[in-house]
C-alpha cells in the first residue's frame, strides 16, 4: 500500500474536520435567586421527601431514574424511604455556564463556590456568571463574608448533555525552537565564532496550552500526546463509536480515512524532529552534527543562531469538552541568525523566536536570568590578542537533574483552524478572535549521566582592541552564551 505524505494526511484531517457540525460552546443555566437579607434561595433546588416503608416494599432496594429535567433517587433508612428530586437540566452545548441572581445584597460580600472553585460577586452587580468546563455533576454553595464561612445555602445540579460532542481536526503551529546557539561578541575582524555539539541526541521537552486573546477562562491543555500509530488506533475506535450515533454517523467514514492515512504516513526525516510521548512532546536534534554561528554577524542578539522546526502540522481529537490528544505529523527544519529572522520571518514568528534569546532586546550586556543560565567561567579579558583566533576555548557541561527543572516559554498564534471547532475543547472562538499557543520548553534527557554538552568558542581581537566576557551555560537549550561585561 502506497505511503502518504504529511501534507496528504493533513488534508484528510481537514476534510474530516469539515464533516462535523460546529457545536454551541456553552449554554446558560439560570440556577436561581439568593436573597441576602432573608438568606433564602429560590430556583433550581433539591427537594427531599420522607415516608414510611411497609415490609417487603421493593423501593427499599433504592434506585435512580429521570423524570423530565429532574433526577429522582431513593433509598431506605431503616423504616423510612428517602426520595430526593435533584435538578437535572439538559443542555445542547459543550459546556454549562451558571447564572446566579442576587437581591437585598448591597454592602454584603457574597461568594459562590462551585466544585471547589470560588467566585466573588463584583461590587455593584446583581448577577454572577460562572463558565465551567464539561462537567456532569455540580455541587454549589453561597457564602457571606468569606470562603471559609458556613454555607448559607448549598445544593447540587446534575447536568445532562443532549449529544456526545466529538470532533477531529488539524492546525499548524508556526515554529518551535530546537537549539539556540549564541555568537560571541563581535570583534573588528569578525573572527569570533562558536560551535556546538553533544555526545547524544539533544532534546527539549515541550508543553503546550491554548487560549484566546480575550479569554478569561483557564487555558486548555491537551489530555495527552500520541504518536501516529497510537493516534490511528484512537481514531479507529472513535469512528466505530460514531457509526452507532445518528448525528455522528455521516462523519465516521472520514475519521476512518484519517486513521488509515496515519497508518500509511511516511516518516519525516530532518536534522530536527518532534515526537509524542503521552504527557509531553519532545524536540530532538540528531547527534553527530556540529552547529556553527559562522562568520560573526554582530555578536549576541544579532548573530545568534536558532535551529527550529516550522509549520508543525498537528492532528487533534476533542471529546466532550476535552482536548484528548495532539499528534505531530509533519514539519520543516530551518536554522538562521537572529538578524535573518528579523528581516525575513513573519513578524509574529520572529517575535516568538527572538523572545527566547535574552540578548535579542538588551544586546551583548544583557542580564541573564539566574535560574536558566549557569555561570561556568569568571570574567575573561580578551584584550590585544592580535591573532585570528587569538584564543580557542572548549566548554563542557555534564547535564544534571537540576538542569531539567529550568524552562522558558513564548506565545505564538496557531494557524489554519476553523474558529468554531475550538469550542470543542473549551475555547469559544468567533471569527474575530485568534488562538494563541503558549509553548514551554525545558531540557530533556533520559539519563543525566549520558549527555555532555560541548561548545568550542574562538575569540579574536586586534592588538589595540579589548573586551571582557563572562561564559554561561543555557540550561534549557544546552548551549553556552558569552556575555560582554564592558
Amino acid at each position: 500500500m502506497a505511503t502518504l505524505t504529511p501534507d496528504q494526511v493533513y488534508k484528510l484531517a481537514k476534510t474530516a474536520e469539515s464533516k462535523f457540525t460546529i457545536p454551541t460552546n456553552t449554554q446558560v443555566i439560570t440556577v436561581g435567586t439568593f436573597d441576602a437579607t432573608k438568606k433564602t434561595f429560590s430556583g433550581k433546588t433539591t427537594t427531599v421527601r420522607r415516608e414510611g416503608l411497609e415490609p417487603g416494599d421493593p423501593r427499599a432496594k433504592g434506585g435512580v431514574r429521570y423524570v423530565g429535567d429532574t433526577l429522582v433517587r431513593w433509598h431506605a433508612d431503616g423504616n423510612t424511604l428517602i426520595t430526593e428530586r435533584i435538578p437535572s437540566p439538559i443542555i445542547d452545548a459543550v459546556t454549562p455556564t451558571l447564572k446566579y441572581k442576587f437581591v437585598n445584597h448591597v454592602g454584603k460580600k457574597i461568594l459562590v463556590k462551585v466544585n471547589n472553585s470560588s467566585f466573588w460577586l463584583p461590587t455593584g452587580k446583581s448577577e454572577l456568571i460562572i463558565p465551567l468546563n464539561h462537567v456532569e455533576w455540580i455541587h454549589w454553595s453561597i457564602h457571606l463574608t468569606s470562603a471559609n464561612s458556613t454555607p448559607v445555602v448549598e445544593d447540587d445540579l446534575d447536568i445532562r448533555y443532549e449529544h456526545k460532542y466529538v470532533a477531529v481536526g488539524a492546525f499548524i503551529i508556526p515554529a518551535i525552537p530546537l537549539i539556540l546557539l549564541y555568537e560571541p561578541p563581535c570583534d573588528r575582524q569578525r573572527g569570533s565564532r562558536a560551535s556546538f555539539s553533544t555526545t547524544m541526541a539533544f532534546s527539549t521537552a515541550v508543553g503546550l496550552e491554548f487560549s484566546t486573546e480575550s479569554s478569561r477562562t483557564k487555558p486548555v491543555k491537551p489530555n495527552g500526546y500520541k504518536n501516529t500509530q497510537t493516534a490511528k488506533s484512537t481514531l479507529n475506535t472513535l469512528s466505530s463509536v460514531m457509526e452507532k450515533l445518528p448525528y455522528l454517523k455521516d462523519a465516521a467514514p472520514f475519521v476512518k480515512s484519517l486513521a488509515d492515512g496515519l497508518g500509511r504516513i511516511e516518516a519525516v526525516e530532518t536534522v530536527g524532529n518532534i515526537e509524542a510521548h503521552e504527557t509531553i512532546l519532545t524536540t530532538t536534534i540528531k547527534e553527530g552534527k556540529t552547529y556553527y554561528t559562522g562568520q560573526n554577524d554582530g555578536g549576541p542578539g544579532v548573530g545568534d543562531q536558532i535551529a527550529y522546526l516550522e509549520d508543525i502540522k498537528m492532528i487533534w481529537v476533542a471529546e466532550d469538552g476535552e482536548l484528548k490528544l495532539l499528534t505531530p505529523i509533519g514539519w520543516k527544519f530551518a536554522q538562521h541568525s537572529l538578524n535573518w529572522i528579523r528581516k525575513n520571518e513573519d513578524i509574529e514568528v520572529a517575535q516568538a523566536l527572538l523572545s527566547i534569546d535574552p540578548f535579542s532586546d538588551a544586546g551583548a550586556n544583557a542580564q541573564l536570568p539566574k535560574d536558566r543560565f549557569l555561570q561556568v567561567e569568571p570574567p575573561m579579558d580578551l584584550s590585544g590578542m592580535g591573532a585570528n583566533p587569538g584564543l580557542s576555548i572548549i566548554l563542557e557541561h555534564q547535564v544534571k537533574s537540576e538542569d531539567q527543572t529550568k524552562s522558558t516559554s513564548y506565545k505564538i498564534h496557531i494557524e489554519d483552524y476553523i474558529p468554531g471547532w475550538l469550542s470543542m475543547f473549551g475555547l469559544g472562538v468567533t471569527q474575530r478572535e485568534t488562538i494563541k499557543s503558549t509553548v514551554t520548553q525545558s531540557n530533556s534527557v533520559k539519563s543525566t549521566s549520558e549527555r555532555v554538552d560541548r561548545a568550542t568558542i574562538d575569540f579574536s581581537s586586534d592588538v589595540d582592541e579589548g573586551y571582557k566576557v563572562e561564559l554561561y551555560y543555557d540550561r534549557v537549550y544546552g548551549t553556552f552564551a558569552c556575555r560582554s561585561v564592558n
